[in-house]
Order: structure tokens, then C-alpha cells, then sequence
């Protein structure tokens, strides 16, 4: 079961913020080769935020947060940012980001035959900066 809601707004006209919140809940059952039933249930609540500035022409940035509770693993926080700067209408694209993750196991993974409850939650953190080249009216795009 899964209950979502995502809303947005126009703060200003160079701020955009994003927000929502979620609910799932999973259920699992299982019997292997005439053994016993194993079940298993898990919940998460989720609640998440978003900006987008635009502070000058060419110039973005972006910044989020977004909090997850599990009924098993717990609570978590989680950051990303990121940011694009073009000083020529996007001929030329500099830009960056940085992000981290959550990820609970899933019933799955925990309780099947072949599941491991010592598993624990799978934390990542991610990050990456390049520069973009368009040329020939944007037919042509290095990165």
C-alpha cells in the first residue's frame, strides 16, 4: 500500500520549492518445500523538501532534504545540491552535484529462503561536477 503527495509553488519568481510526503506499507509471505509460512511487514514514512533558486540569468541551484522513518531500521536524513552555471545561453554548461541515499532492505531480502536478517540499511553518497559544449546550433555536444 502506497500514499503519496507531491506539491509545488512559485515562492518568487527566481525560487521554486518542491515538497510532498509518502507512506508505504509492504507485506510479505512465504513458504518453502512444505515448511512453516513466514510474514513479514514493514512501514515508512517520508517527508521531503526542494529549492530551486535561480539568482541571476545562466545560474541554478538547487537544494533538497528529505527525512525517511522506518518501522524496523529507523529514522534517516538525507541532503542533495547541485548547481548549473551557463554564461552563454547554455553553449556552455558548468555544473555540479552532490546527493546522498537510504535504502532499507526489503522483506525480501531479509526473510525469503534466501534472505539475511542481519542486513543492515544501505547508506550511499554520490557527487559530480563536468562541463557541457554544445556548438553547430547544438547539433554537436561534448561532455
Amino acid at each position: 500500500d502506497r500514499l503519496e503527495y507531491q506539491g509545488t509553488v512559485d515562492v518568487t519568481s527566481a525560487v521554486f520549492a518542491t515538497f510532498g510526503a509518502e507512506r508505504e506499507v509492504s507485506r510479505f509471505s512465504t513458504s518453502s518445500f512444505g515448511g512453516p509460512v513466514t510474514r513479514g511487514r514493514a512501514r515508512i514514512f517520508s517527508g521531503y523538501g526542494q529549492l530551486a533558486v535561480t539568482p541571476i540569468a545562466g545560474l541554478t541551484a538547487t537544494a533538497g532534504v528529505r527525512h525517511d522513518d522506518h518501522n524496523v531500521f529507523g529514522g534517516a536524513t538525507t541532503f542533495s545540491g547541485s548547481g548549473v552555471y551557463s554564461p552563454n545561453d547554455g553553449a556552455t554548461a558548468f555544473r555540479a552535484s552532490y546527493s546522498e541515499g537510504f535504502k532499507a532492505p526489503t522483506l525480501y531480502q531479509l526473510q525469503s529462503e534466501y534472505g539475511n536478517l542481519a542486513l543492515d540499511p544501505e547508506r550511499s553518497k554520490g557527487w559530480d561536477v563536468g562541463v557541457t559544449q554544445k556548438a553547430l546550433r547544438g547539433a554537436v555536444e561534448a561532455s
